[in-house]
Order: C-alpha cells, then structure tokens, then sequence
C-alpha cells in the first residue's frame, strides 16, 4: 500500500507522517460522523432534523463499504500470494499485452461478471 506523500506540522510533530490513505479516510469519515450534526442545527427543527438524523448512519455505512474493500483487496493479495500468481500490478498489465480479441472476450467477460452481479443485487432488494 502507498503512503500519503504528504506530512503536516503541527508544533514541531509531523502529524499525517507514514499515514496510509485508507487510515485517513476512515478518520475523516469518524471526524464527519461526530461534527456534522452539530454543524447542522436547525431552530425550527424542519427537514433538516431528519437529514441530522440520517448523516451518521450514511457516514457508518461508508466507513463500513471502505473497511470491506480493504479487507477483500487484503484477502485478493494474500490469496494470489499463496497461488503464486503475479501482482495485481502485473496482471493489470499484461492485459494491455494481449492481441485484440482477447482483450475484447476479457473485456466482454468482465461487462458480464458486472451486468450479473448487478443482477443479483437488484434481485436481493427486491
């Protein structure tokens, strides 16, 4: 995983130093989660409380998507490491490696791994 390239200063401590951007997004998300209700105050108690209601189980539900899809990009890492199969970087290029059809048949594969996927979502609300 890269590293934030950029540092802040705050009385003579670097701060954000060696942060990872995954760490930093789920604290900017617990940031908004406690602080924008507050911002959010209505005297006349309208439409606005119920969005203030709303905004921390939106926040929690983003929290929660950017945990999962760290865990599975860890668990996706981990699995092609005990198969012994490339990176994800270098299977990523070598598509760009392959002739013309392959490369549309790939594409067309992953347009209907999508479109299914999409599917069962749709069939799973419903």
């Amino acid at each position: 995983m890269r590293m934030i390239g950029m540092t802040v200063r705050y009385w003579g401590l670097y701060v954000l130093e060696g942060l990872k951007k995954e760490h930093l997004l789920v604290g900017l998300l617990i940031f908004g989660m406690a602080f924008l209700p507050v911002s959010m105050d209505d005297p006349e108690q309208t439409v606005m409380y119920i969005l203030r209601q709303m905004l921390p189980l939106v926040l929690v539900a983003l929290m929660a998507y950017v945990l999962l899809l760290v865990l599975v990009y860890w668990l996706i890492k981990r699995l092609f490491e005990a198969l012994g199969l490339a990176g994800l970087k270098a299977l990523g290029l070598q598509i760009k490696e392959l002739p013309v059809c392959q490369r549309l048949g790939f594409y067309y594969a992953c347009f209907a791994i999508l479109l299914f996927a999409g599917l069962g979502s749709l069939a799973a609300v419903l």
